[in-house]
């Protein structure tokens, strides 16, 4: 599981990560975190055991969340940390969901920074190593948000929620 814990050592919240084996008992728990606040959304079990998270990150303490990928080892030591933010000044990315296929690994969340304004759907593409390789940006005038997807045989199904199309409230996107 993942998700934000308040009053870390590293301070503001923190990411916090833990494991749990077949019979519900705790094997682990972690926090890792920067000065600012930083939250876990979404963490599944890599191809090799260990965990890829997806969350928020605010290593600044205020100048806007950027998304992050994390990987762990079976242990929850962390492997490698890849942020991704838009270049905009305050600009906030949160990075809500993440899937792995045997050669890439997915990241949606959502972006204010993107040319239509309001909030946006993101979809980020990253290799095993979490060397980024594209990010697509979705949406209109209004709230666009994905907060699931999943890899599939020949690209990536992603839905959320949008305020931009369909009946003019939010539906789903």
């Amino acid at each position: 599981g993942t998700g934000q814990h308040n009053g870390a050592a590293a301070g503001g919240c923190d990411s916090y990560v833990y494991r749990l084996n077949t019979c519900g008992e705790l094997l682990w728990y972690k926090t890792y975190g920067t000065a600012g606040s930083d939250g876990g959304r979404k963490v599944i079990e890599a191809n090799d055991g260990g965990l890829l998270v997806a969350g928020l990150f605010d290593s600044d303490g205020g100048n806007g969340y950027d998304y992050f990928i994390q990987k762990l080892d079976a242990n929850g030591n962390q492997t490698w940390l890849t942020v991704w933010n838009n270049t905009a000044t305050n600009s906030n990315d949160y990075g809500h969901w993440v899937d792995q296929t045997s050669s890439n690994i997915y990241v949606s969340g959502s972006t204010n920074a993107h040319p239509w304004g309001g909030w946006n759907a993101v979809v980020s593409s990253y290799d095993n190593g979490g060397v980024h390789q594209w990010t697509k940006a979705f949406g209109g005038a209004g709230e666009d948000n994905f907060c699931s997807i999943h890899a599939v045989s020949d690209g990536v199904i992603a839905g959320g929620v949008t305020a931009s199309f369909g009946s003019g409230s939010r539906d789903l996107f």
